[in-house]
């Protein structure tokens, strides 16, 4: 669509529908107004109501609208669509402040949640934010060769040999 302005009046034509063909692995969209919970969802007890997460200020409720601590949520799964993609920032700034003012008091990772992390990815092996500061060095250099910011590495495989 592009605008056309004529003094006070405002037209917009339609420009001809084309197909475009992106050579890509993965696509990932992320559109539209509604959330709705996956399958599964349920079991997790986390509160869906008018097609967002509940939540206050970005900590996710449960069914009895208890706070389920150390889950997030921001963007319009927590407040349904408004705004654009600034507004979604700022949201997801808030709520990382909210996640840094809580970090005290959260549990301590424990056996099962190393037990969930296995399953998940096959590994419970875990960085620090020395092992990121490490690896993020070796992204920007391997990068700096072909003009990139940065290689990422592919595999986590790839990313523990260098730990």
């Amino acid at each position: 669509m592009s605008p056309l302005e004529n003094s006070n009046v405002t037209t917009v034509t339609q420009l001809p529908s084309k197909d475009i063909t992106y050579d890509l692995d993965v696509l990932i969209t992320s559109l539209g107004y509604q959330g709705e919970p996956l399958e599964g969802f349920e079991d997790l007890n986390i509160r869906f109501e008018r097609n967002h997460i509940k939540n206050v200020k970005g900590r996710v409720l449960s069914k009895q609208d208890q706070l389920l601590p150390g889950l997030y949520t921001s963007g319009w799964i927590s407040n349904g669509g408004q705004g654009v993609i600034a507004n979604t920032m700022q949201s997801s700034f808030q709520v990382a402040d909210e996640i840094l003012a809580d970090l005290p008091n959260l549990p301590s990772k424990n056996k099962e949640s190393t037990d969930v992390m296995k399953h998940i990815h096959g590994t419970n092996e875990i960085t620090t934010w020395q092992d990121w500061e490490k690896i993020n060095k070796i992204e920007i250099e391997k990068g700096t060769p072909y003009g990139k910011p940065r290689m990422k590495f592919l595999t986590v495989s790839s990313v523990l040999k260098q730990l």
